[in-house]
């Protein structure tokens, strides 16, 4: 492992924890304050760097004072903590790795209530303690619910809900499974006949009376009861090889799906009961294919892939404000009014979130770590976190003549229904 630190450490702005894939609330935002509105020439301050994390894409996940990541050597897959000053806290090899098609970490992992909880590419969900790396539990979902992995492995950041910990088997008789989190042991199985497993990582949405689970399987976009995993409804949404990669997005009754390969978008109008779903519009010129997708103020924003341009659409229509190329496609994160979007050939931009054009202000290349450019980018504490195949580098976005503030009340976890809570035990 190599390590590479500034000589002075940036103060952070107000810290907004990035605990999970995407987030906060799984939607590629972050509600921190207190930034840079265009960086240096050279691009922001790199605080520091650590290398042989192994091979992977996952990007990391930051909870309080520490900073988690994923990592493959050779046949078996590792998962690190380390602390805001880059130094390793505590590492563990969680088992083996997927070492087929495109070795190497998938997925972000999941940080709640003190608990750690990742996914292998093989399919191993593995639960430790945060702080020490201490591992409480782990199960095969793929020898347990008699499921395979799909072509490039089992690639998902497993979705908490109270007491639950739900994922993606894609078995005949579980194609979605909730477990306790404390335990690991099954609270439901949900039947979704012939939809595999795909590469998406599922969201929680409240409508009416219920609480859903909306995921995307090989087959259809799919909203199940949280509380039992019944099936209530499947909306069929095939690619060219049934291998979806973006996590769906919810918001006001509307939830968008979008897929690579050509096909793109489908925005689709939820039941006021939850337990229907119509089209509303399509679009396939924002093809994404494993970029992501952020909304904000009304508008997408994201790259395509059989259309390697960088979009905006509206939210209610599907019309396109603008198309731009001229950066290649990549993936995004948002935070403060800009957009932070780093492309499949190493740059990050910062680029205002406006439906008017898409101009950066600032770019920089990263020339640390190996492999593709695939992780997505992590904003969090008044850093700029960018994973490199096997490095990670914290960069300083703080702006140190604002004060920061906190992030409103309103919008922490506001995509992310929680489950009732049992009450404490006497």
């Amino acid at each position: 492992m190599t390590l590479v630190l500034a000589t002075v450490a940036a103060p952070a702005a107000w810290a907004d924890d990035w605990p999970q894939w995407r987030g906060p609330n799984r939607d590629g935002k972050s509600a921190e304050t207190g930034l840079l509105k265009s960086w240096p020439k050279d691009g922001p301050s790199l605080l520091w760097s650590v290398g042989g994390l192994g091979a992977g894409w996952s990007s990391p996940a930051v909870v309080g004072q520490l900073v988690f990541v994923t990592g493959v050597h050779g046949d078996k897959e590792l998962v690190y903590a380390y602390d805001l000053d880059g130094k390793l806290a505590w590492k563990e090899e969680v088992g083996p790795a997927w070492t087929r098609s495109y070795p190497g970490s998938r997925y972000t992992p999941t940080v709640s209530d003190g608990s750690l909880y990742m996914l292998t590419g093989r399919g191993l969900l593995a639960c430790y303690a945060a702080k020490s790396g201490i591992k409480c539990w782990s199960v095969d979902i793929a020898e347990k619910f008699k499921a395979a992995p799909p072509a490039w492995g089992f690639a998902e950041g497993p979705l908490v809900d109270g007491e639950n910990i739900i994922c993606t088997p894609g078995g005949r008789e579980a194609a979605l499974v909730a477990l306790m989190r404390r335990s690991g042991e099954t609270v439901w199985t949900a039947k979704c006949p012939g939809d595999t497993a795909a590469y998406v990582a599922p969201i929680l949405v409240a409508q009416g009376p219920v609480r859903l689970v909306v995921q995307i399987t090989s087959q259809n976009v799919v909203g199940l009861d949280a509380a039992t995993g019944r099936c209530l409804w499947r909306q069929p949404f095939r690619n060219l090889y049934g291998d979806h990669c973006v996590t769906p997005i919810y918001q006001d009754g509307r939830i968008y799906a979008v897929a690579g390969f050509g096909l793109g978008g489908v925005a689709l109008r939820l039941a006021t009961d939850g337990k229907s779903v119509a089209p509303e519009w399509t679009d396939s010129r924002l093809d994404n294919l494993h970029g992501g997708v952020v909304l904000v103020d009304g508008r997408l924003y994201g790259s395509g892939d059989r259309n390697p341009s960088w979009l905006c659409l509206d939210w209610k229509t599907g019309e396109a404000k603008y198309e731009a190329r001229g950066f290649k496609a990549g993936s995004i994160a948002y935070a403060e009014g800009m957009l932070y979007c780093y492309s499949q050939d190493g740059v990050v931009a910062l680029v205002p979130a406006t439906p008017r054009e898409f101009e950066p202000v600032s770019t920089f290349e990263v020339l640390k770590g190996t492999g593709e450019h695939w992780a997505h980018p992590v904003v969090s504490g008044g850093r700029l976190y960018i994973r490199h195949g096997d490095t990670l580098m914290a960069y300083d976005i703080h702006d140190k003549t604002r004060p920061p503030a906190p992030p409103s009340p309103s919008t922490a976890g506001a995509n992310l229904p929680v489950a009732p809570q049992k009450p404490p035990a006497p």
